[in-house]
């Protein structure tokens, strides 16, 4: 009969990463087969799991099994952004792991890349509250011309993501967060501020969402956003993003003689924006109507009700590299490189297993997904 091992964990540390996931306390006793009691005793260092039920316990936790052996917990501090979606919207575990992975991912960024921090631009940025959408343009150098040649909208996202990232700021996306719950967040900081973006959401979506955020990091006003316009600060930030997807001369250049839905259809095409954002633009503007709007909108509604979630046709690692962003996961893949951190290591700070480190450096270095 096999022998079952008890590992010595530290019951401080179980503790702490059931909280860090969001998970309670009869769902890891489900995952583990026993009764709540025992974990609970685990928790209390009144009893140990056997190694096999610490493995299992480690995978759901999403934490390497070395880690449940430390003295103590690893220091943290979780930073929720504020609220700007509907009264009454609640913030459910999903969304609390995804906030908790960001600001993890952007503390192990500045520990594997100090040099990298310091070169950061968002310095520069962080000082300049009041920048217009036309400054902020030309700091990110995308052009439109650069926009319009983009083979696809994805790529045209990828573009933008870049060029944010280029900044100095870290941006990730998040899986299974529903698109009606979160359109993205973001994360003040002094030199490494985060981005989120909902890997739900349709890449125009995305690209608005994230010029949305890039506007409330400057105004250092950072938080969970539905781009609704029920009030001022969301509606300045709307406007920010329209303002350098959408340059009011570039747009009346592109719409000269058309108006309705031909309107919408130009600027949707020049600019790579989604059509609610193309009708919106244009309204603000007095070259369409409101019934315009209006119906882009519940074409909008309906089509986002029959859309299907793309993240499952797409392989592994390319979502993970999607949902890492390229700045982190080349970071950590380079302190592997470079030896200054152990495969387990970068297993951990990916959220990967070890077969997929070969297929994330083959995606970094391959073509833009």
């Amino acid at each position: 009969m096999a022998v079952s091992v008890a590992a010595p964990i530290t019951p401080s540390v179980l503790t702490w990463a059931r909280q860090q996931a969001a998970v309670t306390v009869p769902e890891l006793a489900r995952t583990a087969d026993v009764k709540p009691e025992r974990v609970l005793q685990w928790e209390a260092g009144e009893a140990a799991p056997t190694v096999a039920k610490l493995r299992k316990i480690a995978s759901m936790l999403k934490q390497p099994m070395a880690l449940f052996f430390a003295p103590s917990p690893p220091a943290t501090r979780i930073q929720t952004p504020p609220d700007f979606r509907d009264a009454g919207a609640t913030i459910d575990r999903g969304l609390t792991r995804e906030i908790m992975l960001a600001e993890a991912r952007r503390d192990t960024f500045k520990l594997l890349a100090p040099e990298l921090v310091a070169e950061s631009r968002w310095p520069t940025w962080h000082r300049s509250s009041g920048m217009t959408p036309a400054e902020a343009r030309t700091r990110l150098g995308v052009t439109r011309a650069a926009v319009k040649g983009a083979r696809s909208i994805s790529e045209a996202l990828k573009l933008w993501i870049t060029a944010v990232e280029d900044q100095g700021v870290l941006v990730f996306q998040m899986s299974g967060i529903g698109d009606g719950e979160c359109s993205g967040f973001c994360m003040d900081d002094a030199t490494t501020p985060i981005i989120v973006l909902n890997g739900k959401d349709a890449p125009q979506r995305r690209v608005f969402t994230l010029l949305h955020e890039l506007g409330h990091l400057i105004d250092h006003s950072g938080g969970l956003c539905l781009l609704q316009e029920d009030n001022n600060r969301e509606r300045a930030c709307n406007q920010f993003a329209e303002g350098i997807l959408m340059p009011d001369q570039a747009v009346r250049m592109v719409v000269d003689g058309l108006d309705g839905v031909a309107a919408v259809d130009a600027v949707e095409r020049d600019f790579r924006v989604s059509r609610t954002s193309a009708a919106v633009a244009l309204r603000r503007r007095g070259l369409v109507s409101r019934q315009v709007v209006d119906a882009e909108m519940r074409r909008s509604d309906e089509a986002r009700k029959h859309a299907t979630e793309s993240d499952g046709f797409a392989p592994p690692a390319r979502l993970k590299r999607r949902n890492l962003g390229d700045r982190y996961l080349g970071t950590v893949l380079d302190a592997m490189d470079a030896e200054a951190i152990s495969v387990a290591d970068a297993t951990y700070y990916l959220g990967a297993k070890v077969g997929m480190i070969d297929k994330l450096e083959r995606e970094l270095a391959g073509s833009a997904s």
